[in-house]
């Protein structure tokens, strides 16, 4: 099992467990060159409940504190709001000592945020799949119990094909920790395909296709022109092909 980048880079052979070493390593290793490396990635997704507490404002509706269902049970304003809390309500991050608005992150102008999401939008505002449910307390204030999928992120492989003289660009593939061995050379060996499938698209020699042809993507070459796709069975290059 490969748990961290140190046994990532004692698995692979690379001279340092840095990102740079593993990149290195995989590009010596594949046919390809493929470019590769360890970085922060989302590596699994939660759902996450919250209970907002807002008021209603000449602004809209502040949002004065919130508490996570989960773990520690009191309400919380000094705290960065959750990324994927302040998201739903459409909240932009407001300066020192503010409170954010809902919708501030849509319109600029206070007018606006009061008009789209000022004391109608609150009354018309149905349960549904992620706002659980909505109490009024008084004629100002309002709770909004909040269910929002929230990213898990942490430390992952990564890895993607690469065609020299060709801009077509590749998946990356990531492989967050912990994984197996076998996962880490899936990925390689599906860049290794997704590097081989752009060179037989983008490549070839004035030979392999003497009648013309048309690559994966419909666009029809003439025979010999520039970018035509190689023949497998061409007698001239034997399917190797040459940088056009």
């Amino acid at each position: 099992m490969i748990s961290n980048i140190q046994d990532l880079a004692s698995h692979l052979g690379a001279y340092e467990d840095t990102s740079k070493s593993i990149a290195r390593r995989v590009y010596k290793g594949t046919a390809a060159g493929c470019p590769a490396g360890v970085e922060k990635a989302v590596v699994g997704k939660v759902y996450r409940t919250y209970v907002v507490q807002c008021a209603l404002s000449f602004a809209g509706y502040k949002v004065l504190t919130w508490r996570p269902l989960h773990g520690k049970r009191r309400f919380s304003s000094k705290e960065p709001m959750p990324f994927c809390l302040a998201d739903y309500l459409a909240a932009d991050k407001p300066p020192r000592g503010m409170v954010p608005t809902i919708g501030s992150a849509i319109y600029d102008d206070s007018k606006e945020v009061r008009e789209n999401f000022g004391k109608d939008f609150m009354l018309n505002l149905e349960t549904d799949e992620h706002l659980l449910k909505k109490t009024h307390r008084g004629p100002r204030t309002v709770y909004l119990t909040i269910r929002v999928e929230e990213e898990i992120w942490g430390d992952a492989f990564w890895v993607m094909g690469y065609c020299e003289g060709s801009d077509q660009e590749h998946e990356v593939y990531h492989v967050p920790f912990p994984c197996s061995p076998d996962a880490i050379g899936e990925a390689i060996g599906q860049a290794e395909q997704d590097s081989q499938g752009t060179w037989d698209a983008t490549h070839g020699c004035d030979k392999c296709h003497p009648e013309g042809t048309c690559d994966e993507w419909g666009n029809e070459f003439d025979p010999g022109e520039v970018g035509a796709p190689i023949n497998p069975d061409c007698t001239s290059c034997e399917g190797a092909g040459i940088v056009l």
